[in-house]
């Protein structure tokens, strides 16, 4: 005790120390879970003595009677035998209540992992709503300027005053659907993380909270153009642009694999434009 009272450590040692994660809500179950696990091994085979312990002294009590052996020797017989027996149906509803609780401890593992990776598509999908609105902007700002250019031009450039209304009229377009579609995004993050929204979550929770980035962004993905979706279905449109784009309208049943992959990719595209702007 002296020798280790009197050990040096070095500074990172020390901080390294003291700056390691807590656990996190499922990091102590999946201990606690363990920890119930091997106790419960322990009981079993702790049981399983007492039984056959329980039988033994059963067995040498119906030898002494057949022996012919006193009622004094035939009481402690049964006395021992009543004392292995109460001892096995301990250990055995001992061992019924630990199942309950092993029970109840999975269920509220799994609880954790299902919310852990909700959390996750919802943080991703609250992530896509900030870059959009971050990247609007610039967007406005780089559409007034063009406008602003073309509208300067008008008496070298006939058709320069159309232009510039349709510049103008889509950049109205574009600030009302970025808003439109970070709304809708915000909204399907918090229908995710308060589990009013269904997800298929592929692997086992467990496994899933564990590694959520990659499973979590393809849900995310997917609830993100089902929003994108449902807000170019519901914005007015000029020249149907929006019809061309949408490929929702059409029953699942009736849609081809063509026109999924031709959304997917007008979809992809309207987003690096606004990402690019």
């Amino acid at each position: 005790m002296g020798s280790f009272s009197k050990r040096k450590f070095s500074p990172a040692a020390v901080i390294a120390f003291f700056s390691r994660p807590k656990p996190g809500p499922i990091e102590r179950l999946e201990i606690v879970l363990k920890d119930k696990q091997a106790l419960r091994e322990g009981l079993v085979r702790r049981l399983d003595t007492a039984e056959m312990f329980a039988s033994d002294k059963r067995q040498a009590g119906e030898r002494l009677a057949l022996d012919g052996a006193s009622d004094e020797a035939l009481g402690w017989a049964e006395a021992a035998t009543r004392v292995a027996e109460d001892r096995a149906r301990t250990l055995r509803a001992a061992l019924a209540q630990l199942d309950e609780q092993i029970a109840d401890t999975e269920r509220a593992l799994r609880t954790a992992a299902e919310q852990r990776y909700r959390d996750s598509v919802a943080d991703w999908l609250e992530a896509r709503a900030a870059a959009i609105a971050r990247a609007a902007p610039g967007y406005d700002a780089g559409s007034s300027a063009l406008i602003e250019a073309v509208t300067q031009s008008t008496s070298a450039l006939p058709d320069a005053s159309s232009l510039a209304a349709d510049l103008e009229a889509m950049r109205l377009e574009v600030r009302a659907a970025v808003e439109l579609i970070s709304a809708e995004l915000r909204a399907a993050a918090t229908r995710t993380r308060s589990g009013e929204a269904r997800i298929a979550i592929q692997a086992s929770p467990e496994a899933a909270a564990r590694s959520p980035t990659e499973s979590a962004e393809v849900a995310a993905s997917r609830i993100a153009r089902s929003a994108v979706r449902s807000v170019l279905r519901a914005r007015p449109t000029a020249a149907g642009s929006v019809d061309q784009l949408d490929a929702g309208d059409k029953p699942e049943g009736q849609s081809s694999k063509a026109t999924a992959e031709s959304s997917s990719e007008n979809d992809a595209k309207l987003i690096k434009h606004h990402a690019a702007a």
